[in-house]
């Protein structure tokens, strides 16, 4: 089980933006990759459970990266 993705976003009300002539303003936070719970997890942290599968030779079975963490803050305003 995997939690992929998180958006948290909030509106400013409108009549606290009409004062400083915003007509739309939104704070937001969105979190990619945040955790997964998995058996292959007691094994290694870095083994991503759904790149843990056989390739046809041991070299390409070493190529994967576990999905990295992203997060991202943001602003969005109209005028």
């Amino acid at each position: 089980m995997r939690f992929k993705n998180l958006t948290i976003g909030y509106s400013i009300p409108g009549k606290i933006l009409s004062k400083v002539s915003i007509q739309q303003l939104r704070v937001y936070f969105t979190a990619e990759n945040l955790c997964y719970w998995s058996p292959i997890k007691k094994h290694s942290k870095y083994i991503d459970p759904e790149a843990a599968f056989s390739r046809s030779s041991n070299q390409l079975n070493a190529m994967y990266y576990p999905w990295t963490k992203t997060y991202m803050f943001g602003i969005d305003i109209t005028l």
